[in-house]
């Protein structure tokens, strides 16, 4: 196998990302908590006030995409159009849903895919490799957590939850 050396990466030589210069992220806060401020005085602690701690969060939802070699490599095979639909896929996931209806059209529209079939296609495979899997609706399927998910899954699963 033919491997290439990672080459020493100085950051601070690098500069910085001029995909963020001149850009603002959307955040919100949110009181998490309030802490007593404590005061000692003759070895004695006296509340002397209290502060809330502030909870800084994005505002803008994301979906996020487990690093796993199997499934990497999955990924990376599928074909032109299924790549297409797990994008599409990754790009139109709900908060803490885990399943996905599909409009079948807009997806079609966007790509350019005029035939169905090709669509038809790109659902078999990405259900082959276990990326979606059907449901009782039409064009509706679970999606494969394990790869992608909007949300928190410790709280979407927490019975699936082994601490170590």
């Amino acid at each position: 196998m033919n491997k290439k050396k990672k080459p020493e990466i100085d950051e601070k030589r690098m500069g910085m990302n001029p995909f963020i210069t001149n850009i603002s992220l959307k955040g919100r806060t949110f009181d998490k908590e309030e802490q007593i401020i404590i005061q000692v005085e003759e070895g004695m602690n006296i509340p002397s006030g209290t502060f809330k701690n502030k909870l800084v969060v994005e505002e803008q939802s994301c979906t996020k995409l487990w690093h796993d070699t199997d499934f990497r490599n999955i990924i990376l095979l599928l074909s032109y159009n299924a790549l297409r639909l797990f994008n599409y896929i990754q790009y139109t996931l709900k908060p803490n849903i885990d399943y996905i209806w599909i409009n079948s059209r807009l997806f079609q529209d966007t790509c350019k895919i005029n035939k169905k079939q090709e669509y038809i296609d790109a659902v078999e495979e990405l259900i082959r490799f276990g990326v979606i899997t059907t449901t009782i609706y039409p064009d509706t399927y679970w999606i494969n957590p394990l790869i992608i998910f909007s949300g928190n899954r410790l709280k979407k699963y927490p019975e699936n939850v082994i601490i170590r």
